[in-house]
């Protein structure tokens, strides 16, 4: 977190306390005039110099080209990533309606030498296409034929936005404001990594030869996880009913409720085990799977909560901005458009009988609009159409990740899953102590021909408690929000007072929570 944001988060913090104690009226937004912010007083590092000057080069390459606004139109509308995001090395070389290809027409404005340059020191070059509100642009309405967009690039130092015009001319958006104009974004992109990087602790690789981009010459490019592959999700796209009916209540997840209601045993043991109170054996059983299947921050109550929760997550630069300012005292907040979505990492840390602990890494992706519900007004700037917004609440994500099929006779009865908010994607090595148990009432049967599970819960053997550390990652920069422990013998099914079923566990940690649950998969 930088000094500036350091200062910006105490002040909000103050302001919101007067604030959430006084309760007023909103006033309405002042009539004093923002002062002007120019480009030389932002500081820019020589990366973000590299991706001024590919942003000025772009923009007046826009201005010339039609089939160059085409092109990054309808590349963006494939969503590779999951958003509207292309990436520069995957189109570089693609051929113009001119006969240009976009590199060409790049090195008219940069030279040889500079793009270059360009191109190794900012591997992960992308250009975005944002959904601004109010339907004043986006990918899906963009005209390529008659609209132009300004370009825009985010720098390390400052929230707030330099805009470049066709014509060079340079603005700064405040970083309270969002723009109802046209404008596209120069930034590097969080969802892929160069191949060669791709050995390093903390990335998924599910499905390691999917998950990987070439370029014509050569450049090799990998997802940070499956969830960001458009690619794979579109091969699972005939699956989604499928989906569907896996989050609803299964007829298993009635009887394990009613097996137990009201005598002892685990729930899960039905589920994993098929076992109940007049049959206490049983194989193992891969129809369940345990899924994360929703998630909601946390910061606070009433509209302050999505305030306090907001300035936890969106400390760089480079998240999305949802961001506060104080006018006349009221926190107001303006919408995610430099960057499309927020990216969360899951680590389970999950201890295995035979010593070897591993953590299991996934994340999900979530547009801003989904983890916050938003107060808004629409006053105009003076020189440019722009939305300001007001008040924040945290909204709950409906979520269907898969983590682990829970087999006690291979891991300990208890989880421990933690969240960050991606930021980077340089991973730190570190280790996890805890205690924790394991079944010991496993044996082989000969009526099931395999081992099974004898007796409910931890039968009549003693559980076995040993001390273990699993090597885990995380990433320097990025929110850490926590951690919960989930227990195999937690009661995952409920029954309300109408009698209606519904699965899930919810856990508590003091940024987020979570549902967990265990669902049919076959």
């Amino acid at each position: 977190m930088t000094y500036f944001k350091k200062t910006f988060f105490a002040i909000s913090i103050a302001s919101l306390c007067l604030w959430s104690c006084q309760e007023p009226e909103i006033a309405e937004e002042s009539a004093e005039t923002i002062p002007q912010i120019r480009i030389d007083e932002i500081n820019h590092t020589s990366k973000d110099i590299l991706k001024k000057v590919f942003a000025e080069a772009l923009a007046k390459s826009l201005n010339e080209s039609v089939s160059l606004r085409m092109l990054l139109k309808e590349e963006s509308l494939k969503k590779f990533d999951n958003d509207y995001d292309v990436l520069y090395h995957m189109i570089k070389d693609r051929q113009l309606l001119d006969g240009k290809t976009l590199r060409t027409t790049l090195e008219n404005h940069l030279g040889e030498e500079k793009l270059l340059e360009i191109e190794q020191e900012l591997p992960t070059l992308t250009i975005f296409i944002p959904e601004l509100p109010e339907d004043s642009f986006s990918a899906d309405i963009w005209d390529a034929t008659t609209q132009i967009p300004h370009v825009a690039y985010n720098v390390k130092s400052t929230n707030d936005v330099p805009v470049i015009k066709s014509n060079s001319e340079i603005f700064v958006l405040p970083s309270h404001e969002i723009p109802l104009f046209p404008v596209i974004v120069v930034k590097e992109n969080e969802r892929v990594i160069l191949d060669g990087k791709s050995s390093s602790k903390g990335f998924s690789t599910k499905n390691s030869e999917k998950n990987i981009l070439k370029t014509n010459d050569g450049i090799s490019f990998r997802f940070l996880d499956d969830s960001f592959n458009r690619n794979l999700n579109r091969e699972n796209e005939s699956f989604s009913e499928k989906d569907l009916a896996k989050s609803t209540v299964d007829p298993k997840h009635i009887a394990a409720f009613d097996f137990f209601e009201n005598q002892a045993g685990w729930q899960r043991d039905h589920l994993y085990y098929n076992q109940s109170p007049t049959s206490p054996k049983g194989p193992f059983l891969f129809d369940f799977q345990e899924h994360i299947t929703s998630f909601r921050l946390k910061g606070g109550g009433g509209w302050s909560n999505g305030v306090v929760a907001y300035n936890k997550i969106a400390d760089q630069t480079g998240d999305p901005r949802i961001g506060i300012q104080y006018v006349q005292g009221y926190p107001q907040t303006y919408g995610s458009w430099t960057d499309g979505v927020f990216e969360f990492k899951v680590t389970a840390l999950i201890n295995a009988k035979n010593g070897i602990g591993s953590e299991f890494i996934t994340y999900f992706p979530v547009q801003a609009r989904d983890l916050f519900r938003i107060r808004r007004s629409t006053p105009s700037g003076e020189d440019y159409n722009t939305l300001r917004l007001r008040h924040l609440r945290t909204k709950r994500v409906n979520l269907n990740l898969p983590l682990i099929k829970w087999d006690l006779d291979q891991y300990a009865s208890t989880i421990k899953i933690e969240i960050e908010e991606v930021d980077r994607t340089e991973a730190i090595t570190t280790t996890d102590t805890r205690t924790v148990k394991y079944a010991t009432n496993f044996g082989f049967d000969i009526g099931f021909g395999k081992k099974v599970k004898i007796g409910l819960e931890f039968g009549a053997s003693r559980e076995e408690t040993k001390t273990q550390t699993i090597t885990k990652t995380y990433t320097a920069e990025n929110d850490r929000l926590g951690a919960i422990i989930a227990d195999f013998a937690d009661d995952c099914v409920r029954k309300s007072s109408s009698n209606n079923y519904s699965v899930g566990r919810r856990y508590t940690t003091g940024w987020f929570e979570i549902d967990l649950a265990p669902l049919r998969v076959q």
